[in-house]
């Protein structure tokens, strides 16, 4: 699947630094100004993608913060020159990490700028999806993150709000630390793929994390993020594909109201550690 690039050239002792050191953030008054923003989402331009199926029906069941309208990469070269625009689109970005060009989807959440360049377009909370194995084709790794698509909807519309009525942005992890409350009651939903090999079945997890747990398959999550189920929250991972040495990205947010619950990373150092592990079951 074709999709818009970003080239980047990144320092990876954190990899959100993807958003912090070439990307440009946007300020609690951008965040502001995109309420009043028309938000144009960017379809893929292969007609067959799975993408476009998925982001029509999550944006016309969840999306509720901004008029919105779907386009084409076309019209996109057009209107991403505005900055009263904003938009919502596929990148698939490229960094260097020792001498190695590492790829990477991100669905990404801007404002236009007059420049027209990407990364200079203020960025309202990009979300990484899955890291691109050398030769890959992005088609087959995008089961990876679909089902999860109408979560990161869900939590880009919280962290907008939330982020346009704060003096200065608030970092993820500060974020996710004042909500940890939020799992009282809830019931957490994980893709088995998601667990690392420690704590890939409810008897191992149940000694670390007392709290309710079900572990299930995509379409189920799928459903619940697209209905907004209030009594779950998701978490979702962005897995190195057995590639050691990048860091496992890793999410709970709140199924209804998309509300950043838990956020974490960690090094890969061997295949088994990849995935939510026993030191995260121990931080909820």
């Amino acid at each position: 699947m074709k999709k818009i690039v970003l080239f980047l050239v990144i320092n990876f002792s954190v990899f959100i630094s993807i958003l912090a050191q070439e990307i440009k953030l946007a300020t609690p008054e951008q965040f502001k100004k995109f309420l009043n923003t028309t938000t144009y989402v960017v379809m893929s331009d292969n007609p067959f993608s799975e993408f476009n199926n998925v982001i029509t029906e999550s944006i016309n069941k969840v999306w509720k913060l901004t008029p919105y309208k779907f386009i084409d990469n076309e019209e996109f070269d057009k209107l991403k020159i505005n900055p009263n625009n904003s938009f919502i689109f596929l990148s698939e970005a490229s960094f260097t990490l020792n001498n190695e060009t590492i790829y990477v989807d991100i669905l990404n959440i801007t404002l236009g700028v007059r420049s027209g360049n990407l990364n200079l377009m203020p960025d309202l909370g990009s979300a990484p999806l899955a890291y691109l194995p050398e030769g890959a084709d992005s088609d087959e790794i995008e089961e990876q993150y679909l089902y999860f698509i109408p979560g990161i909807l869900r939590f880009f519309q919280y962290n907008i709000k939330f982020q346009a009525n704060q003096t200065k942005v608030v970092d993820l992890n500060k974020l996710a630390s004042s909500n940890k409350n939020l799992l009282t009651n809830k019931t957490i939903y994980f893709c088995q793929e998601n667990l690392s090999n420690e704590v890939n079945n409810l008897a191992n997890i149940s000694k670390i994390y007392t709290g309710k747990v079900k572990i299930t398959n995509k379409d189920e999550i799928y459903k619940l993020l697209l209905d907004g189920d209030p009594n779950a929250a998701v978490a979702f991972t962005v897995k190195t594909n057995g590639k050691t040495g990048l860091y496992c990205i890793k999410f709970i947010i709140d199924a209804d109201s998309g509300t950043l619950i838990y956020y974490d990373m960690h090094l890969v150092k061997n295949k088994d550690n990849d995935g939510f592990t026993a030191n995260d079951f121990k931080k909820l």
